[in-house]
């Protein structure tokens, strides 16, 4: 009780030493203290912390452990845990014997017709036939639109001279018909045949 005392005492100066006279005199220790003339109230409550106090002097101020206390309430249950990391691959397994045949199935429906395939390519040309009999003469077909004229041919060679003509009438030679008289005039009336008039007849 005198240590504890003494402690204490060493405390409660330190506490009150100002700054000038803990700077001149140092730390108080307990030879520095009369035994008996600090008390517990001269201590404010609270105030002394246990980390102030040595070991032993802790250890001094332990009781006698108490009764076991009564078991608590059981806790709420907690949130489900995190998803586990996936284990890695298993090592692959010995390989199984051979099982033996099953029974013969029978024949399945027929299944729906397929789409048609490609074209094939075209194969070697055979060899050529003996030639066929001649088959009825068709019908005649429809006559063709006539086709565009060609071109002029070329100049014949030419001919021999023609037989001597007996004199003929000259064109504007003067004619006399019962209206009086005028003069002959020549028109080209085709395939060769040429016309004679009278015309001008006053």
């Amino acid at each position: 009780m005198k240590k504890f005392l003494t402690v204490f005492a060493v405390l409660a100066l330190v506490l009150a030493v100002s700054g000038t006279a803990f700077a001149a005199k140092g730390l108080l220790t307990g030879a520095g203290i009369k035994d008996g003339t600090l008390t517990g109230a001269d201590v404010r409550a609270h105030s002394l912390g246990a980390g102030l106090f040595s070991a032993s002097t802790r250890a001094s101020l332990k009781g006698v452990r108490g009764p076991v206390g009564t078991a608590g309430l059981n806790g709420l249950n907690g949130s489900a845990g995190l998803a586990g990391v996936a284990g890695t691959n298993g090592a692959n397994g010995a390989a199984g014997t051979n099982g033996t045949n099953g029974a013969w199935g029978m024949d399945g429906a027929q299944g729906p017709r397929g789409f048609q395939g490609d074209q094939g390519w075209q194969g070697d040309r055979g060899f050529e036939g003996e030639q066929g009999l001649q088959g009825d003469q068709g019908d005649q077909g429809v006559q063709g639109e006539q086709g565009l004229q060609g071109d002029q041919g070329f100049d014949g060679q030419p001919g021999p001279p023609g037989v001597p003509g007996t004199s003929g009438t000259a064109e504007g030679a003067p004619c006399t018909v019962p209206g009086g008289t005028g003069t002959f005039s020549w028109s080209d009336a085709g395939g060769g045949v040429w016309t004679m008039s009278c015309i001008n007849v006053v």
